[in-house]
């Protein structure tokens, strides 16, 4: 038995059914129109860096227009970066933006992958350190691994001027660990280097070290008095190595010199003149042991000895 109202009630459907495949097929074909404009946009913009690849702002459009369209595409992400990288290696902040794609897309590994050719790249940037130690804070749970980390990088840039913002994460790390001896060390050794805001902490006063400041205070003097001793070691070693200096610059230019000159300037140097009359030694002499001078004015003498036996001999071949 035929029925009409369910015949029209079919080809309602059948006329909804057609409207909808052709408004997605409209769609589709939009989306497709707007996929090959990119890529011909894309395809412009490798041919213009092509021909110039010093042209900043093509590149700049380039990676853009590549992140636009092929967001989740990791291998043509890479391919416009490391060909930007080619030519611009020392633009930190392309290196950061690369990092966080691979993060993104394909893992931690290869995350410090592209660090590490950051670092070898513009190694002495305060920002891609901090970028770096910032990712390895929040990926590894070993705080020695993290501790090499940064100290690696402040053997680089630890003294620029505008290092305090790597100190500062160094610091936080520490803080966040509670490790107060660490952390005092830190402080100490920042301010050995004339860095930015260096009065904010010579200031620091262990105040957030919460319970434990006093002995945040106590390590930090005693770091400071460690560091002030090597100072001192330092400076006597210098000292030392002068005074040696001196010794032997005399014995040279005696060596060089011969003769009566070259006898009153060791005979100063052992401290008696050649009329037997005593002699004020050189004053970074002063301090010599009197068994290194007896040995000294033992050596004048001979060595004048074979001096005045030479002079005969040839006075004599002569005659």
């Amino acid at each position: 038995m035929e029925n009409p109202d369910g015949h029209a009630e079919a080809d309602v459907g059948a006329g909804l059914g057609s409207d909808l495949l052709l408004d997605a097929y409209d769609t589709s074909a939009g989306a497709t129109t707007s996929r090959a404009r990119a890529a011909v946009e894309e395809a412009r913009l490798w041919d213009v860096v092509t021909l110039d690849c010093l042209d900043v702002d093509a590149w700049t459009a380039l990676i853009e227009e590549t992140e636009r369209i092929v967001e989740s595409e990791i291998l043509k992400i890479r391919k416009v970066y490391d060909a930007f990288r080619a030519e611009f290696p020392l633009c930190f902040g392309y290196w950061k933006k690369y990092a966080d794609h691979e993060g993104r897309l394909d893992g931690v590994n290869k995350v410090f992958e592209v660090y590490e050719r950051a670092v070898l790249a513009v190694t002495y940037s305060v920002d891609i350190w901090c970028n770096y130690c910032q990712f390895a804070i929040s990926t590894y749970n070993d705080p020695d691994v993290i501790r090499r980390l940064f100290n690696r990088g402040l053997a680089y840039v630890g003294t620029d001027y505008g290092s305090n913002t790597l100190w500062d994460e160094y610091i936080k790390n520490e803080e966040s660990l509670q490790a107060w001896s660490h952390l005092a060390v830190v402080y100490t050794r920042i301010l050995e280097h004339p860095i930015k805001q260096l009065d904010r902490y010579f200031n620091w006063d262990g105040s957030n070290g919460g319970a434990r400041a006093g002995e945040v205070r106590r390590l930090r003097r005693t770091a400071t008095a460690t560091a002030e001793e090597k100072v001192d070691a330092m400076g006597a070693a210098t000292e030392e190595a002068e005074e040696k200096a001196d010794i032997v610059h005399l014995l040279h230019g005696y060596s060089r010199g011969g003769g009566e000159g070259g006898c009153h300037g060791l005979a100063a140097l052992v401290g008696v003149l050649e009329d037997g009359t005593p002699a004020v030694p050189p004053p970074v002499l002063s301090g010599l042991p009197r068994v290194i001078l007896l040995n000294l004015r033992s050596f004048c003498r001979d060595l004048d000895g074979k001096l005045e036996a030479g002079r005969v001999l040839v006075q004599h071949k002569l005659m």
